[in-house]
C-alpha cells in the first residue's frame, strides 16, 4: 500500500512539473513579411576616366527611409531586403541580364512573385515611416489584399497580399505576359486588375494614411519636399508614411541634386524634407527660432469640413515636423 501511495505521489509530481514547464513557453507568433527591393542604380557622376563602367550605389536618400521602415516596424514584420545581389535566392530562373526587359516589369515581377509566393506587405524603398505599419497589420487577418487609394488610382507602392493569392496570381501573370512580350507599359494593366477585384476581401486605405495631400487637398510634391516653406498634411494625425517617389526625382533636372546629398546634409538643412527625415528617425528638430512661433501658429490652423484642427501641442513637440528651422540649406552640387 506504502509502495503504491509513494508511485501515485511520483506521477503528480511528474505531471505538476511538465505542466510548470509548458506554462512557460510562449507561443512562437510567425511575423508577417515585409518585401523591400532595393534596386542598385548607376551614377554617371562617378565614373573614373580609365573606366566608363558607372558604379553602383544607393542614394543617401533611400537609404534614410529604409532605416525608417525597419526602426519603425522590424517589432511587427519579418524584413527582407532584397536586392541584385541576393535576388537569385528568391526568384531563380529569371532573365536580368536581358536588356530587352522594362526596368519596371522586373520591379513588377519580383513585387508580385513575392507576395504570390511567399505573401506579406511590399513596401517601395523610398517610403518614410513616421510611425509604425499598425494599421496594415491589424487587417492582414482579415483580408486577402490591402492597397491604398489614391483618387481613382491604386497605389502599389505599398501592398499587402496573403501567400497563393488567387488576385495577386492575376497580377503576377499580367506581368509575365508582358515580359515575354517585352512590352514596357505596364500601370493601366494593373489599375484594371485592381479596380475588376475590388470585393469584401479587399481593404482599402484612403490617403490620409501615405499624407498624399496637404492640408489645401493639393498633391504633395517634390517642390513641397525641398522647400523650405511649411508644408502641413491633409489629417495629419493619420499620417504614417509618404513616399517620396525617388524614381520621379531622378528625372528632374532641377531637384535631382538633392540624390547626391551625404546623410549629414539631409539631416542638417532647412528644407521641409529634413524635419521629416528628422521625424521618422526620432531626432529632435534642429535650429528652432521661437520668434517664428506666432507664424508658425497662423499656418498651420486650418478647418477642414468643420473640423478645427489644434497643432500648437504638436508644435510644442521636440520631433514635430512643423518646428521652422533657419538654418541654410546644403546643395553638393
Amino acid at each position: 500500500m506504502i509502495i503504491l501511495i509513494i508511485i501515485i505521489l511520483i506521477i503528480a509530481y511528474l505531471i505538476d512539473n511538465n505542466n510548470l514547464k509548458l506554462s512557460k513557453i510562449k507561443p512562437i507568433i510567425k511575423k508577417p513579411n515585409i518585401w523591400i527591393y532595393i534596386e542598385e542604380k548607376k551614377n554617371n557622376s562617378r565614373k573614373s576616366f580609365y573606366d566608363r563602367a558607372s558604379v553602383k550605389y544607393i542614394n543617401n536618400l533611400t537609404k534614410l527611409c529604409v532605416n525608417s521602415i525597419i526602426e519603425k516596424n522590424s517589432n511587427l514584420f519579418n524584413i527582407n531586403i532584397i536586392t541584385d545581389d541576393n535576388i537569385l535566392q528568391f526568384i531563380p530562373n529569371f532573365p536580368w541580364s536581358d536588356g530587352r526587359i522594362d526596368t519596371s516589369l522586373k520591379k513588377n515581377y519580383i513585387k508580385y512573385f513575392l507576395l504570390y509566393n511567399k505573401g506579406g506587405l511590399w513596401i517601395s524603398p523610398d517610403t518614410l515611416c513616421f510611425k509604425n505599419l499598425i494599421p496594415i497589420y491589424k487587417k492582414i487577418n482579415q483580408f486577402e489584399m490591402i492597397l491604398i487609394k489614391n483618387m481613382s488610382n491604386f497605389d502599389d507602392r505599398i501592398i499587402y497580399c496573403n501567400k497563393k493569392s488567387s488576385k495577386c496570381y492575376k497580377l503576377l501573370n499580367i506581368v509575365k505576359s508582358m515580359i515575354y512580350k517585352h512590352y514596357t507599359g505596364l500601370k493601366p494593366e494593373i489599375t484594371n486588375i485592381f479596380k475588376n477585384n475590388i470585393d469584401e476581401n479587399v481593404y482599402l486605405f484612403d490617403n490620409n494614411i501615405n499624407g498624399y495631400f496637404d492640408y489645401n487637398n493639393k498633391i504633395i510634391n517634390s517642390q513641397h519636399l525641398l522647400s523650405q516653406n511649411i508644408t502641413i498634411f491633409k489629417n495629419p494625425e493619420d499620417v504614417h508614411f509618404i513616399n517620396l517617389n525617388i524614381d520621379n526625382l531622378e528625372k528632374q533636372f532641377s531637384n535631382n541634386w538633392i540624390l547626391n546629398l551625404d546623410k549629414k546634409s539631409l539631416l542638417e538643412s532647412n528644407m521641409w524634407i529634413t524635419k521629416l527625415l528628422r521625424l521618422s528617425l526620432g531626432l529632435k528638430q534642429k535650429y528652432f527660432n521661437t520668434d517664428y512661433y506666432k507664424n508658425i501658429l497662423y499656418k498651420t490652423s486650418y478647418n477642414l469640413d468643420n473640423n478645427i484642427i489644434d497643432t500648437s501641442k504638436t508644435i510644442s513637440s521636440a520631433h514635430s515636423p512643423f518646428l521652422i528651422v533657419t538654418k541654410e540649406s546644403s546643395r553638393n552640387t
